[in-house]
């Protein structure tokens, strides 16, 4: 089924609706059309009994600040752009920068706080809601009319949810788009994620300084405690003295991924479990990269209403381009060109696994 309500009023005036959609089986999952923001997820555990397994907020005063971006899409530059310039073949695009020198997920006029057009009809077998809007030339400081949308798919008789990310533009321009949704399978509000189990289907990782902005060129994850491809908890590796690890206070580095053998669309990304609930997120993408957060200063991120996290509460896993390609690897980045058509997928993908 699919139900919408109001979830309050902006400062513009401007109401939002809060949108949901549920399955045969019991799992849920709200959406704003405020910034195509994932408020909740529900999905059952051994028990069959559901949790929300995402970091949200209760107001929408705390989603107008946001300073963690919790559950936000992300776009059209996801990650940092170092010294907020980004170039696109012969011209320099300045940029705000919101994160010292540096760009953070597009600025403030980044998808994070748009009020988005909806759409929702079902099929034969998923639920569907459709965001979309329009972003107008250097409003955001980059060039071109673009047209955005975003596609939540649930489908009706297993527990997955996909977001297609599309875009289309009339002028050269970048654009890389993500989900900033933070995960904690347990379920339990003020409960960390340390002790939840990982697996990353890729070869190698791009190390970051200590701003944060990714570097030219890969480190194989071999002999280092990056190598997820054999199942580890989070707090092993946290708690490693690996330099790229303390300089950040822990993981928030892009990992190159290997093709999948079994999907040729689609990589499969990642693996989360929580060995408590035995609940099982599987995450599957056509990026060829993802970023993974585990919310090193969520501790940090207060809002005026008290709705408070604590640190490593929850971990993103942010499929996308690498972030500042168009600065550190301009030879590989994806430029998208007028007239062409950006769609990649997210899928989050849940079951329980004893």
């Amino acid at each position: 089924m699919i139900s919408k309500k109001a979830f309050g009023q902006l400062k513009t005036g401007q109401k939002i609706k809060a949108f949901t959609l549920e399955n045969e089986l019991g799992m849920k999952a709200v959406i704003l059309n405020y910034g195509g923001i994932i408020k909740e997820l529900w999905v059952p555990d051994e028990k069959d009994i559901l949790g929300n397994v995402v970091l949200g907020y209760e107001h929408i005063e705390a989603y107008e600040e946001n300073p963690a971006y919790l559950g936000a899409m992300i776009g059209p530059s996801a990650g940092r752009i170092e010294g907020g310039i980004l170039p696109i073949e012969n011209t320099i695009y300045k940029l705000e920068q919101n994160s010292g020198d540096h760009t953070l997920h597009g600025g403030s006029k980044g998808f994070h706080n748009r009020v988005m057009d909806d759409t929702f009809y079902e099929d034969k077998n998923s639920f569907k809601l459709e965001l979309d809007f329009k972003i107008m030339d250097l409003v955001d400081g980059l060039p071109g009319d673009r047209t955005v949308k975003i596609t939540y798919t649930l489908m009706k008789n297993r527990n997955e949810l996909s977001l297609t990310m599309e875009a289309s533009t009339n002028k050269n321009t970048y654009m890389n788009i993500t989900n900033h949704s933070y995960f904690n399978l347990s379920g339990i509000e003020k409960e960390d994620v340390l002790n939840h189990e990982m697996r990353i289907n890729a070869d190698a990782f791009g190390s970051v300084d200590t701003d944060m902005i990714p570097r030219k060129g890969w480190t194989l994850l071999n002999n280092t405690p990056f190598d997820f491809r054999q199942v580890k908890t989070i707090k092993s590796v946290l708690e490693t003295s690996y330099n790229q690890i303390t300089n950040n206070q822990g993981i928030d580095h892009p990992f190159r991924l290997n093709k999948s053998k079994s999907d040729a669309k689609h990589n499969n990304a990642a693996i989360l479990w929580d060995p408590i609930t035995k609940r099982k997120m599987t995450v599957l993408t056509s990026y060829p990269h993802i970023v993974i957060y585990t919310g090193n200063f969520l501790n940090e991120a207060d809002v005026s209403t008290n709705e408070d996290m604590i640190k490593h509460q929850g971990i993103c896993f942010e499929a996308q381009e690498v972030p500042n390609a168009p600065r550190s690897n301009p030879d590989t980045c994806q430029i998208l060109k007028a007239g062409q058509h950006y769609s990649h997928t997210i899928i989050y993908s849940f079951e329980v696994e004893k």
